[in-house]
């Protein structure tokens, strides 16, 4: 456990920032939260967090009442502290573009208010490059801080023990003096650090990301296949698994591709990457395109059945990124809804996560019941794979639908038990 006495400034509060604040918090640290929003300090300050998170509600609150944790808007509490973070979930746009202005904003008062021969640790996901110019800009300084990148990993739905018993932490360093103090941050961390370059360390992150990326694509695309074929994909899924090069953990899940802007967002800078060097990334370039082409196929199974849909009704169970948390930013299901009015259907709408009238969903109409989202819709897209939505009772809800058309994106439900209850199903890859 670390002394307390040491302080460490958590800049920026969205997901990524509460949940490094708060572990730390935890492990004894003295954690000044710090963000330039008034409205979102003051609701952390009473256990508010601005999105739900497993554990990190109850964890943040008992930091607070420890002492060991608070939240400003005051950049001047830097001067106070041993070590700063940059904990900014990188935005991107609605091309997964990053939008490093909040970051940048963000190490405009850093460089004004951080130690002497402090500390600034960059966790934000930035293009490979960034912090060798932060540690430059540092250096021309009287500061003479140092930098060191290590890119999160944290996990939505996840997110506690995905940074405090990661496998290993990824860490780019500065210099040699960089790597002495980011060992006395991590004291308490008793798995590997991975100790390397800045720019390795950021190209590490692009690479973990676009390797996950290639594989979504690629099980896609095989799902594709799978289906004319009449395999099953889950067997197919299985047999690769079974390879001890490929393994048990290999991001081989079919479906509508990936979202959320994480894995868009590296794809995207290492296109630009590429292009600024002169290199040539073919691959990369497709695995992006092979995504984005990815709601056609739903698409074109919808239509074969619903030429038109003016006059339709379509229920969707799950809006949110994922399970586990209640971020709707850059959600899939909410561009399929928008797709899906656009053709002249209405959408209701079903998610564990969702409470009724909380959101603008921009013509979405959210209930609070899978029962009532699905009555008198004529099909059924399951979105967001919530272990919940294997628990409904189909035989019930199936009487609530006008036409009982099924289109499982995640293959949750069950091919079979669908079938027994009289649903035309489609799923993916099978």
């Amino acid at each position: 456990m670390v002394k307390p006495k040491k302080k460490v400034a958590v800049i920026g509060l969205w997901h990524l920032g509460c949940t490094v604040a708060v572990s730390l918090a935890s492990k004894g640290y003295k954690v000044f939260g710090i963000d330039f929003e008034s409205k979102a300090i003051g609701e952390l300050n009473r256990g508010i967090l601005p999105l739900f998170e497993p554990g990190l509600e109850e964890l943040t609150k008992r930091q607070l009442r420890k002492g060991n944790l608070s939240f400003t808007n005051d950049f001047k509490n830097i001067k106070k502290c041993d070590y700063v973070v940059i904990a900014y979930d990188t935005p991107v746009d609605n091309k997964d573009r990053p939008d490093l202005n909040i970051v940048l904003k963000a190490f405009g008062r850093i460089k004004k208010f951080i130690k002497q021969d402090g500390l600034l640790i960059v966790m934000s996901q930035v293009p490979a490059g960034t912090c060798r110019k932060f540690y430059q800009t540092l250096q021309k300084s009287k500061k003479k801080a140092e930098v060191a990148y290590n890119p999160e990993n944290v996990r939505l739905g996840n997110a506690i023990s995905t940074y405090l018993d990661a496998d290993r932490q990824i860490i780019g360093l500065s210099s040699a003096k960089t790597k002495s103090l980011i060992k006395k941050f991590y004291s308490f961390y008793k798995k590997p650090l991975l100790f390397m370059s800045l720019e390795s360390a950021e190209l590490v992150k692009h690479s973990i990301n676009a390797f996950l990326a290639t594989s979504v694509s690629f099980i896609n695309q095989i799902a594709d296949l799978s289906e004319k074929l009449r395999a099953d994909i889950s067997e197919v899924v299985k047999g690769l698994k079974s390879d001890s090069r490929i393994g048990k953990k290999a991001f081989l899940s079919p479906g509508l591709g990936f979202a959320g802007g994480t894995l868009g967002r590296d794809l995207k800078v290492l296109n630009l990457l590429a292009s600024k060097y002169g290199v040539a990334l073919p691959l990369i370039k497709d695995v992006y395109t092979i995504n984005q082409n990815r709601k056609r196929a739903l698409y074109n199974k919808i239509f074969a059945i619903y030429p038109r849909l003016k006059g339709k009704k379509a229920a969707i169970f799950g809006l949110v990124y994922k399970p586990g948390t209640s971020t709707l930013r850059r959600s899939l299901a909410l561009e399929i809804a928008q797709d899906l009015i656009k053709q002249g259907a209405t959408v209701s709408a079903f998610d564990p996560a969702l409470k009724e009238g909380k959101q603008d969903l921009k013509g979405i109409k959210l209930e609070n019941s899978p029962y009532t989202a699905a009555k008198n819709a004529d099909f059924l897209v399951i979105v967001t794979e919530w272990p919940e939505f294997k628990f409904i009772d189909y035989k019930k809800l199936g009487k609530r639908m006008r036409q009982r058309v099924v289109f499982d994106t995640k293959n949750i439900l069950g091919k079979q038990k669908l079938l027994k209850l009289k649903f035309d199903y489609h799923g993916t890859g099978i």
